[in-house]
């Protein structure tokens, strides 16, 4: 397979992450995407017919990821000796792990051949696809057309309640099925035209992070403000630190109009009765019944992490819980042990002391940030849409760190 394939192949699987639904194929047998029967064919292809080598630059990093492979037969037989009800099912997580494997590397090997102009092209068309995104998200909120009763059901069985019959507080749940998720993609597409604002200096792009900055406050999902909150602030700190004059009068100006537009805006009662409100109780975290729930439904996963705390028990997909987890580090804890914590937090860091342009490096620290933020009441890691996302731009970071570094005047056209 040429690379151009399957540079084509790379932007199919992006659109399907993004735009298309998983879905079922036989009652009772978990749901499926397009890109995970493509992530998990495409190896096989890949390996067959392609002379293209493995950047040495994305070893460690997939290397991180195949330790899981290792783990986890160890923690589920920790589980297994220690009463907890494991079975078969719970090797799937090693089908997941490969998926993981496949979307890094393949993304790796693409973007270190791909030109600069594919490259430009393919980080372009990853925005659209956000844009159109957003627009089935604006529409699923407005339920215009009445079009949300036709298929919103089927995409978002235990979400979509909330998008009809005039519910009060839409959340909409694009084509991943759940709000929070949505949000959270929106962070990573408002990082990441954040990153082409002060990187092509093409303005556009600026009109594209507002757009995903709305969508994640249709989506009213409070984690992943908090997750954007956190990454715009390392962003706009590497850039304050590290970049040149004009970076720093361009982030210091973008953060002025950005607080000025949010406090503008927020205040306004149409606005405050929709979206202010919940978003206001992030700063009243004691009094807020959805957050301390969630607190106390941590201690069933402590009480496990306190009696086997190294390994873990393994994932236990038939075992009782009474809550869901609703935090996942607990949850890898749980599953795998401090070990795979550690493995995990390794995983997102192992690139940091690379060599990397300004720009690259804030993007990459915000996504790192955000994530970690992020995955404290939500899951990235174990979430099909969210993590393969993450994956094709920590390739980038990782065989691309330093792309275009210097004069950037032939490729800004573009952009």
């Amino acid at each position: 397979m040429s690379l151009y394939k399957n540079y084509s192949l790379l932007r199919f699987v992006l659109f399907s992450i993004i735009l298309l639904p998983s879905f079922r194929v036989f009652p009772g047998f978990p749901s499926i995407r397009f890109d995970d029967i493509i992530l998990l064919s495409w190896p096989f292809i890949f390996l067959m017919q392609n002379k293209l080598h493995i950047p040495r630059q994305s070893i460690l990093r997939a290397g991180l990821m195949l330790a899981f492979v290792f783990l986890l037969p160890f923690s589920i037989l920790n589980g297994t000796v220690n009463g907890y009800e494991s079975s078969f099912g719970d090797f799937n997580q090693i089908v997941r792990i490969f998926k993981y494997i496949s979307m890094y590397v393949i993304s790796s090997v693409v973007l270190f051949y791909i030109d600069d102009f594919r490259m430009v092209r393919i980080i372009k068309f990853t925005i659209w696809c956000g844009i159109i995104l957003l627009i089935i998200s604006f529409f699923q909120y407005f339920n215009l057309f009445n079009l949300n009763k036709y298929y919103v059901q089927i995409i978002a069985p235990t979400q979509y309640e909330t998008l009809l019959d005039d519910y009060p507080n839409p959340r909409p749940v694009g084509m991943i099925g759940n709000p929070n998720e949505l949000g959270f993609m929106f962070v990573i597409l408002s990082i990441i035209s954040l990153w082409c604002v002060f990187y092509f200096r093409a303005r556009w792009y600026i009109f594209a992070f507002f757009l995903f900055f709305f969508g994640v406050l249709m989506t009213l999902s409070r984690g992943s403000m908090v997750a954007l909150g956190s990454g715009l602030v390392v962003f706009f700190l590497i850039h304050s630190f590290h970049g040149g004059i004009l970076s720093r009068i361009k982030a210091s100006l973008f953060i002025v109009i950005l607080v000025s537009f949010l406090l503008s805006v927020a205040m306004i009662p149409q606005i405050y009765e929709a979206y202010t409100w919940r978003f206001m109780n992030i700063f009243d975290m004691k009094n807020d019944i959805s957050f301390m729930t969630r607190v106390d439904n941590w201690s069933e996963n402590i009480n496990i992490i306190k009696e086997h705390p190294v390994i873990g028990v393994g994932p236990l997909s038939r075992f009782d819980f009474e809550y869901a987890a609703d935090n996942e580090w607990l949850l890898i804890w749980r599953r795998y042990g401090v070990i795979g914590v550690i493995i995990t937090i390794l995983f997102f860091l192992s690139t940091a002391y690379r060599r990397m342009t300004v720009p690259v490096r804030a993007m990459y620290a915000a996504l790192v940030c955000s994530s970690f933020v992020y995955m404290v009441p939500s899951a990235v890691f174990h979430s099909l849409a969210l993590f393969p996302i993450l994956l094709f731009l920590l390739a980038f970071v990782d065989v691309r760190g330093n792309f275009l570094r210097g004069d950037r005047r032939h490729i800004r056209d573009k952009a």
